[in-house]
């Protein structure tokens, strides 16, 4: 409990006190943002605070309650302090200054690293799924949020211009084929493992 309440003490301060010295020391200029600058209404969309905030913390922090979570049974508490120094010196301030030195370039970047660690999360929540189901546990807890990661990641890369590009209507309907298969192939394997399970148990 100490080492959670320091880290979040240690966030909050990251967010309030150490982002203000950062902004302080690399000065951005106060050009437009691409948002502004290349308003298209697709690509580049002026979006009010929360939703960048919420969008940001999707995107940085959607792998950290499934890492986080590994990194604390493998390591104990002191997983807590080092995924928050990371966060705080390592990945805000990388984001800050590569948006200040090249606006467009976190652009690209962010385009590959955004769904690459969404699609990690997708890929761990399963992985949890099927470890919580081998365990017998509550593995729906897993597998909601699973299933949900795949349709969104898969739908993306299907439809996005710098993956496949296909149609909407293709994609939606590739994704749909695809989450189904995983379903299904999770309760088939669940299904036909069951009753091992249960007869190692007994032994």
């Amino acid at each position: 409990m100490l080492t959670f309440l320091i880290s979040l003490a240690v966030l909050l301060l990251g967010f309030s006190v150490y982002s203000r010295v950062a902004e302080r020391v690399f000065g951005p200029d106060g050009r437009p943002t691409p948002a502004i600058e290349k308003a298209d209404g697709v690509d580049y969309i002026v979006l009010p605070t929360w939703r960048i905030f919420m969008i940001q913390f999707l995107n940085i922090a959607g792998t950290g309650p499934i890492f986080g979570a590994i990194m604390g049974m493998w390591y104990g508490p002191a997983a807590y302090v080092w995924i928050v120094l990371g966060c705080v010196f390592g990945g805000a301030l990388l984001m800050l200054v590569w948006q200040i030195a090249s606006p467009d370039g976190f652009r690209t970047i962010w385009q590959y690293m955004g769904w690459g660690t969404q699609f990690l999360a997708a890929v761990s929540l399963w992985v949890c799924t099927v470890y919580l189901a081998r365990k017998h546990k509550f593995y729906w807890m897993t597998l909601v949020p699973a299933l949900f990661m795949t349709v969104v990641c898969t739908a993306f890369v299907l439809v996005s211009p710098i993956a496949f590009g296909l149609p909407r209507t293709l994609s939606y309907v590739l994704t749909a084929v695809l989450t189904v298969a995983l379903l299904s192939s999770f309760f088939y394997w669940k299904v036909k493992t069951q009753p091992t399970q249960i007869i190692d148990n007994k032994s």
